[in-house]
């Protein structure tokens, strides 16, 4: 359940009001207490000292009273007289060893040991008390004063003066000052909630919906409160500055986007330019090295077909021109073939293979060719490797490719070369791994990055589609190729094949 701050505030005013209406007349009924009991204190101590007056009298006339308990009738009429005149309710005449000499309740003659009677001699004044101070029928005053004739102490007399006029009076009196001040009460919790509400609620409800529309980027300037220089203005400027702020901030990240934007457009511009470009140099890369590889025959064949209409050649020459225009013949159809292979390898049907028996077979095809003579073929082939899936011909093509390529390199030196297969479990969920190595010159650091360009070689004799056909196969096999090699220290092309689903 949500509270709004006005009820907040209203019920906080009617428990502070509560609160100080309650302190407030607490405090004026103790001083009212104190000022009319101080009162009837005055009033009482003039009525005792009127009876006062008359026992003294009485005894100084009659001094046989405090020697004969028998005298003491005569001293109760004096007092039976002042109980009934009302002044009085109760009286007590005592001698010098505590003895009742008179008393107004017929108590004559016997000791009496009274507290009062105690305090006044203690004091050796007049002692007052008040009893009953909450009692229904009103409080009473108990006052007490030793007796002197001729400054010689005869006696002690105790009177018990009623109050109830007074406190009638002062009931009366706080009746009427707690209904002022409860009055007050509820006028100061109207005039503070309205206040309140003015100078508060409706600012701080004013700042919370300027909030708002910050949050929901409605910036538009503040209003400015009527109390100058107040906390709730100081709170309103700091918020209309952090608005103009977060409006030019704004400004400035839309332009900073606007400018974003457009760079993102010239870079995407800049990059389909690059590939373009790119596309143009391997297009133009492509076509010189078809140029180089088939116009190179072609004006070859040219030439002996020149040489081939001269009436001067012999039938011998004829033959060997021929058998050269064929060599360049079949020089230019591997060249396409190779072209072809390496723009529609996907073209081929896709099985389930075992990679170590398309090694086996490799191995055994190239240790019989002549340019191996030198070159020691190493096989480090895993048992029971699942099965990869892919085409026959292209995986064959791919490790011939690859052992072409490393007998290359060897062919100076001589080395080795290793055909490794593994299964890789932590490569893509489960891998079959084929390296080949090689012990030769190695590849160049600034060549790296090129060898499967296609036509790209650093060999006189290359066409350079070979390592381009390589990393095409493994693409079509969806497989992953890297190469690592160092100057001088071999070369072993490493790839991982997916596992075929069982």
């Amino acid at each position: 359940m949500h509270i709004g701050l006005r009820t907040t505030i209203f019920w906080n005013l009617c428990l502070l009001m509560a609160l100080s209406a309650a302190l407030i007349s607490f405090v004026v009924y103790r001083v009212m207490e104190k000022e009319m009991i101080r009162e009837g204190a005055h009033a009482g101590r003039a009525v005792f000292a009127a009876v006062e007056a008359g026992v003294v009298g009485m005894i100084e006339k009659y001094p046989e009273l405090l020697k004969s308990p028998l005298a003491g009738p005569d001293m109760q009429v004096l007092f039976r007289r002042a109980i009934e005149a009302g002044s009085c309710l109760e009286l007590i005449l005592v001698d010098n060893d505590n003895r009742v000499v008179a008393a107004s309740q017929g108590q004559s003659g016997r000791t009496l040991f009274d507290g009062d009677i105690v305090g006044a001699l203690e004091t050796s004044s007049l002692y007052t008390r008040i009893e009953n101070r909450f009692a229904a029928s009103g409080p009473r005053l108990v006052a007490a004063e030793p007796l002197r004739i001729d400054g010689r102490p005869v006696g002690v007399l105790k009177a018990v003066l009623p109050l109830q006029d007074i406190h009638r009076s002062m009931k009366n009196a706080y009746a009427f000052i707690f209904l002022y001040i409860i009055t007050n009460a509820v006028i100061l919790i109207i005039v503070g909630f309205l206040l309140f509400s003015r100078y508060l609620v409706s600012p701080m409800q004013r700042l919370i919906g300027q909030t708002e529309g910050i949050a929901q980027e409605n910036l538009s300037g503040l209003p400015l409160f009527l109390s100058g220089g107040n906390e709730l203005q100081k709170l309103s400027f700091a918020l209309k500055s952090l608005a103009d702020n977060l409006k030019i901030e704004r400004e400035r990240l839309r332009g900073q986007m606007q400018a974003l934007a457009e760079k993102n457009v010239q870079l995407h511009q800049a990059q389909r330019e690059i590939i373009q470009t790119e596309k143009l140099a391997s297009v133009g890369r492509l076509a010189a090295g078809i140029a180089h590889e088939v116009g190179n025959p072609l004006g070859i064949i040219l030439g002996y077909i020149h040489l081939l209409r001269s009436d001067d050649s012999t039938d011998a020459e004829r033959a060997d021109y021929l058998n050269r225009m064929e060599h360049e013949t079949e020089r230019m159809k591997n060249t396409i073939g190779d072209l072809l292979d390496f723009a529609q390898p996907s073209s081929q049907e896709i099985a389930e293979l075992q990679l170590n028996d398309i090694v086996h077979d490799t191995c055994a095809m190239i240790d019989c060719h002549s340019e191996f003579k030198n070159i020691q073929i190493l096989q480090d082939l895993a048992g029971e490797l699942p099965a990869v899936r892919g085409n026959d011909r292209l995986l064959r093509q791919l490790l011939l490719n690859l052992a072409l390529n490393a007998c290359d390199a060897m062919a100076s030196t001589g080395g080795a070369l290793t055909i490794t297969t593994a299964l890789d479990t932590g490569h893509n969920g489960g891998s079959i791994c084929l390296a080949v190595t090689d012990t030769g010159h190695g590849i160049a650091p600034e060549h790296q990055g090129k060898i499967f360009d296609p036509f790209f070689t650093t060999r006189a004799k290359g066409t350079g589609l070979g390592l381009a056909n390589v990393h095409r196969i493994v693409e079509v096999m969806e497989g992953s190729i890297a190469v690592a090699s160092q100057p001088g220290q071999g070369t072993t092309f490493t790839i991982y094949f997916p596992v075929a689903a069982s």
